[in-house]
């Protein structure tokens, strides 16, 4: 009985995060039973938030996908603009080393096993609610989070340090990554196209030989 009466909140605090159904959250928290007394109601929750999930989740890694990152990340945005840029939000984009020689090399099933080494490095350092990381595409990532551009970077620096230590076959997996930090003006798209030349630059002259 206990467990099912965690799971009815659970659910019914997932339905209060979505903006288009916080007035009907609002009503089943009123009495968390409705959940559980109106019939195929509760089945019918599980399945909307199954299929909610599917939509905003990357199906190879677990991740969220682009469009989740947007929304989210816009909502992060928002709050820092609202306080003028307190807390501050920082943005950094990843691109996985030789994603191709890695397929080309030892086939699809290493580099899918690679994006997923990258996506369970990336629960270990990004777990907060100030943050979002998402699969953004192909072999490329991304992290919103409200914090400063040097523990962003200090973050990155960490979770590409704990990649170097996964060897597929004989290649290390690697990840360059470049961070920028909001300014006035700046909206997500603008914070990306600035992350983008510190990645190539960081790609170009920090990336070791993935050969051993």
């Amino acid at each position: 009985m206990g467990d099912s009466v965690m799971d009815t909140r659970d659910m019914i605090a997932w339905l209060g995060n979505d903006p288009g159904l916080g007035r009907f959250a609002a009503y089943l928290n009123e009495d968390p039973s409705r959940l559980e007394e109106t019939p195929g109601l509760k089945e019918f929750v599980a399945s909307y938030m199954q299929k909610a999930d599917e939509a905003v989740t990357d199906p190879l890694t677990g991740m969220y996908n682009r469009r989740f990152f947007f929304r989210r990340a816009n909502g992060l945005l928002r709050d820092t603009r609202q306080y003028h840029g307190s807390p501050p939000l920082s943005l950094t984009l990843y691109d996985l080393n030789d994603f191709k020689r890695i397929n080309d090399t030892y086939g699809h099933e290493a580099g899918d096993r690679a994006l997923k080494e990258v996506a369970n490095a990336f629960r270990k350092h990004y777990q907060r609610g100030s943050e979002v990381a998402a699969r953004f595409g192909g072999d490329e990532f991304v992290v919103a989070q409200h914090g400063t551009f040097n523990n962003a970077q200090r973050t990155a620096q960490e979770v590409r340090e704990d990649l170097l230590s996964v060897v597929i076959t004989d290649l290390p997996v690697d990840i360059s990554f470049g961070t920028s930090q909001w300014a006035d003006g700046m909206d997500i798209d603008n914070m990306l196209a600035s992350a983008e030349p510190a990645l190539n630059a960081h790609k170009k002259y920090v990336k070791p030989c993935n050969y051993r």
